[in-house]
């Protein structure tokens, strides 16, 4: 249960149509009170206002209950239902002293409504109140006070048989009801409701012209009937030079065609209202964006009255998507820049390195010549060294290469067990180095899968690389794959789980990024520049699967990656191999 101030806010600040279907259906209920008419009396213009506000809020019931001075309420008096299906109230005595909205009402003299009846625990723990809103299925509710000088003449209440969320437009729209029929209780001659008329159409001047958005009134040509005063300051023009003017005259040429076509199909009924972004141009030639919005107010026999448009200066906003737009753009354009200069740096590094390596090797085979112990030495140094060296920029060209949209898979049928063991052959004498046990467990029925194989290669080899890297003294690295089926499709898993240093909660979120370490002593402790993980991954999801870790610091860490293995993907057509791409 919640409660609203009387006066609370009609939302005028809104930028699209409720302004339009508040005046609109405030008007409608304000035209229910029709006193000049003779045919009508006080009863049955009462009756067509609840049955109008009933309509405007889609409600199953309106009622209105008098209240004496004591605060004791009377017995309804007035109903109007959405059909002959929902219950009557009519003469029946409301719950007043045990009903929690209607409680509240008589307490703060003020609007209070419910969303769901049935949700409110003082309705569950009163079986007797809970028994009568079944029976008239009130799952949801508004009461508001008619008042008159601070005092309460009557209670207008709302019932819904679902339960619904009332919105600050239909708690005003209600509010406006009640004042409504606070002045059809008061007024008791002609001359004293045309007193009330003119303060209410005061009351609507007064909001008309302090609304922080620029309303104006238009004709069926476009011509303006009446600004408000924000319109007025938003181009610089006073009202009597505006009202000589039609809405073309102040709107950028470039949008004048868009703006007249929405209205003509809005003055032929083609559309209900309409929004649009569109530029005007001030006094002094300057222009502005601002957002509008639409509508049109017909009268009783469904001819056109006026246009209604609601109009925000939105400038700043879209100078704003201008800034984010260009940074944007200029911040791709260096990411390209930087992964070209990548890529091509990285190739040129390639070629003495792989000069380095191969005299380094020649040196440590002593094929040149013999060498003594120290030379062994730095030969070995310098060949495991170049090795290392030329690893990290093999991840910084293939990491630019994806980055550029340069790197093509070859998807094929990939032997896992003839891969297992060749990864066993290169990576055991790692893990016998590091004092690490390694294991491999394949599902038996995993004999083949799709993927790039020399990716595929890299991913686990990056993975188990650093299980081992990142392991203690008698460790473990636990090497799984096996298959899976979701998405309509089937999948293969590998799984990667160790037993070393693991990683803290706080840090996971950088792990796949590119030259993250969690640590920074870990790369001069155990190699690396942090590519891997990011490698890993950009390669995993050029494969349309998915990455994840889990890790406990002190414990371990679980790498887990999820591959389609159906021929549902291509190589990439069109796109240059490295050979090209370096030329």
């Amino acid at each position: 249960m919640d409660s609203l101030n009387h006066t609370g806010s009609v939302g005028l600040a809104s930028t699209d149509e409720r302004i339009a279907w508040l005046y609109e259906h405030q008007k409608q209920i304000r035209d229910c009170l029709n006193w000049d008419s003779p045919s009508l009396s006080e009863a049955e213009m009462i009756q067509a206002l609840l049955g109008r506000l009933g309509q405007s809020l889609g409600a199953a019931r309106v009622t209105l209950f008098k209240i004496r001075s004591d605060l004791t309420a009377l017995p309804i008096e007035f109903e109007s239902r959405a059909h002959e299906a929902v219950p009557s109230m009519l003469g029946w005595n409301p719950p007043w002293e045990i009903c929690p909205v209607l409680k509240q009402t008589a307490r703060t003299q003020r609007i209070a409504y419910t969303h769901h009846t049935f949700e409110d625990p003082e309705v569950l723990q009163n079986p007797l109140l809970y028994d009568i809103f079944h029976q008239f299925a009130i799952a949801s509710g508004i009461a508001c006070p008619v008042l008159h000088q601070n005092q309460m003449l009557s209670v207008l209440v709302v019932h819904d048989s679902e339960p619904r969320h009332w919105s600050a437009d239909e708690l005003s729209l209600t509010m406006m009801a009640a004042d409504q029929l606070a002045l059809a209780t008061v007024l008791q001659s002609k001359s004293k409701i045309e007193e009330a008329l003119r303060v209410n159409q005061k009351v609507f001047h007064s909001t008309f012209e302090l609304a922080p958005v620029g309303i104006v009134l238009c004709d069926d040509q476009g011509r303006f009937k009446s600004v408000n005063q924000r319109y007025c300051d938003l181009l610089g023009y006073s009202k009597s030079e505006l009202l000589t003017m039609r809405f073309q005259d102040v709107t950028h040429p470039e949008d004048v065609d868009a703006d007249v076509d929405l209205y003509q199909r809005l003055i032929a009924k083609e559309i209900n209202h309409f929004s649009m972004e569109k530029r005007y141009i001030r006094k002094d030639g300057s222009v502005f964006w601002v957002y509008l919005t639409d509508s049109i107010i017909w009268d009783e026999h469904g001819r056109f009255r006026y246009a209604i448009g609601v109009v925000e200066d939105i400038t700043e906003r879209k100078q704003f998507e201008a800034m984010l737009h260009q940074a944007k753009t200029t911040a791709e354009e260096a990411n390209q820049r930087k992964s070209l200069f990548l890529a091509n740096m990285s190739h040129e590094l390639r070629t003495p390195l792989n000069a380095v390596i191969g005299y380094s090797q020649m040196m440590e085979k002593e094929l040149a010549g013999p060498l003594n112990d120290k030379q062994k030495k730095y030969a070995h140094a310098i060949l495991v060294s170049g090795r290392h060296l030329l690893d990290m920029v093999n991840d910084i060209l293939d990491l630019a290469k994806i980055e550029a949209g340069h790197i093509a898979l070859e998807i094929q049928s990939v032997d896992v067990f003839a891969m297992i063991l060749d990864l066993q052959d290169i990576l055991m004498p790692m893990a016998e180095a590091k004092d690490v046990s390694l294991s491999f467990e394949v599902d038996p029925g995993l004999s083949q899968v799709l993927a790039d194989p020399a990716r595929l290669r890299q991913i686990f080899f990056n993975l188990i690389s650093n299980a081992l890297k990142f392991n203690r003294q008698e460790g473990r690295v636990f090497v799984r794959l096996f298959a899976t089926h979701s998405d309509d499709q089937p999948w293969f898993v590998g799984e990667v789980a160790d037993t070393g240093i693991g990683m803290p909660q706080e840090k996971m979120g950088e792990l796949f990024t590119q030259f993250y370490q969690i640590d920074s002593s870990m790369s001069r402790q155990h190699d690396g520049a942090g590519l891997g993980l990011a490698l890993t991954r950009r390669l995993v999801e050029l494969h349309g699967g998915t990455i994840s870790a889990q890790s406990e610091e002190g414990q371990g860490s679980v790498f887990r990656f999820k591959l389609p293995n159906a021929p549902t993907r291509q190589v990439q057509p069109g796109l240059p191999s490295e050979k090209q791409l370096f030329a």
